[in-house]
């Protein structure tokens, strides 16, 4: 306890730096707030050095949220859009393009072959070699219908 009745602005900044260096290591963007609320405390400490202890724990809590919320609202809200937003979903990118049957759908169920893959698809029954258009992607089955 007397550890903390003694902080000093140094103290706040080693805990900041230490913070943001899991954080860098950890990439999880949730310390970030927390360690920027640590170094910015280290600098109130600083202007204002006759703050006790109780004021620096509550100058830490106050700066270590505002530097959360205002980072999830600028800048996390920034990276949620992407340019190719169907990069990791392969079976979404394969919606709209034509194959043709390796296997004959029977009962609604049968193969095509796109690129080195072979995809479960879901249709009308068709024979082996008919023309298909993926018009749909539920988890790792097509949905597809012939070819006009």
């Amino acid at each position: 306890m007397e550890f903390i009745t003694q902080m000093e602005p140094w103290h706040w900044m080693a805990l900041g730096i230490v913070i943001l260096a899991i954080e860098v290591m950890a990439s999880t963007e949730l310390l970030l707030g927390i360690g920027i609320g640590a170094l910015l405390t280290a600098l109130v400490h600083k202007i204002y050095p006759g703050l006790s202890w109780q004021m620096q724990l509550v100058w830490f809590a106050v700066l270590s949220i505002v530097a959360t919320v205002i980072y999830w609202k600028k800048f996390r809200a920034s990276k949620q859009t992407s340019d190719q937003p169907l990069l990791n979903q392969r079976a979404q990118q394969l919606i709209g393009q034509t194959s043709v049957l390796v296997e004959p759908i029977v009962n609604g169920k049968g193969k095509i072959q796109v690129a080195d893959a072979l995809w479960a698809v879901h249709g009308p029954d068709l024979e082996e070699g008919a023309a298909v258009k993926i018009v749909a992607a539920e988890g790792m089955t097509l949905t597809v219908e012939p070819v006009a």
